[in-house]
């Protein structure tokens, strides 16, 4: 049994940006559902049209978002060591999730508290990717969907996404967990005033992370190449010890089940070319894999294709 979570966007989400909305916001999750099973990244199974609106079904997580853990104070639970390396540790995973995204093409565009997702032992994964928005791919000309309490001015101002602006979203969220709550009205406050903030941060912030978090928000950063190597080091000068999880090197994006629900998803938005194509690429994986085949011959019996 599993159990999913599923969101959906307001009906008038698509009826206001006609059919181009819609068109983009089913290619941003497929590009979610491509991301495949990641540690940090919470995979997105399939989409669904339910009374006309295309719905996502996800993994579900059980210890709700970091929002909700900054303000139930339950973040700061324990001795000050503990907290700091809980704090470190969420943002170790976070910075690896997307990165991962990255290197596969996708932009988040909307990292916050919010969309960072926890089970109750404290595994982070970063979420709805395409939900917030619909130009969150390399090639979009303007970026939407952003959260103007996370995103610097050029992303508030419409330019192109780029990947320092996930980058500089990321430090603010990091931030805020040390603060303990968001302690600026705007995002793009942050670049000329995160130098105070550590001042009235709840746990103390180390000196090479103050560092690190500066350089996010004020150099432009092209991703994570360089702050992921950073942050394990401060997560080691800290606690004493390396950083215990190990970096995955690849998910599993390409599996008969991952590929399978990919292909539901098609044959539900009216793309039955591009499921039959991926079902005939799963059984090429597992040829006795039992949901594609079932799935597959069902379709082909339907829809008079076979007898």
């Amino acid at each position: 049994k599993l159990e999913l979570a599923m969101k959906r966007p307001r009906p008038r989400f698509f009826a206001e940006g006609g059919p181009e909305r819609r068109k983009n916001f089913l290619r941003e999750c497929e590009n979610w559902i491509r991301l495949g099973l990641h540690p940090n990244i919470v995979s997105c199974y399939y989409v669904r049209e339910i009374s006309g609106v295309p719905s996502v079904f996800s993994e579900w997580m059980d210890g709700g978002s970091l929002k909700d853990r900054i303000r139930d104070q339950s973040l700061y639970s324990g001795t000050s060591e503990e907290v700091q390396e809980r704090i470190l540790d969420i943002a170790v995973q976070a910075a690896r999730g997307l990165m991962y995204s990255h290197a596969n093409g996708l932009l988040h565009q909307d990292m916050k508290p919010g969309n960072l997702l926890l089970t109750g032992e404290w595994d982070a994964k970063i979420a709805d990717f395409g939900l917030a928005n619909s130009g969150s791919h390399p090639d979009a000309k303007k970026s939407m969907g952003y959260t103007p309490e996370y995103c610097p001015r050029e992303q508030a101002e419409g330019a192109r996404p780029a990947r320092w602006m996930d980058v500089y979203a990321w430090a603010l969220t990091v931030l805020e967990m040390y603060a303990g709550g968001r302690l600026w009205e705007k995002g793009e406050e942050a670049e000329e005033q995160c130098g105070l903030y550590f001042e009235r941060c709840r746990v103390k912030v180390p000196a090479h992370m103050r560092l690190l978090i500066v350089s996010c928000l004020t150099e432009k950063l092209n991703g994570f190449g360089s702050v992921l190597p950073s942050l394990e080091q401060i997560y080691s000068e800290v606690t004493g010890r390396r950083y215990p999880r190990k970096y995955p090197e690849k998910a599993a994006s390409d599996t008969a089940d991952s590929l399978n629900n990919r292909a539901m998803s098609y044959l539900d938005l009216g793309m039955p070319e591009e499921a039959q194509k991926l079902w005939e690429e799963a059984l090429l994986r597992e040829p006795d894999h039992a949901e594609t085949i079932f799935n597959r011959e069902l379709y082909l019996l339907r829809n008079s294709r076979k007898t």
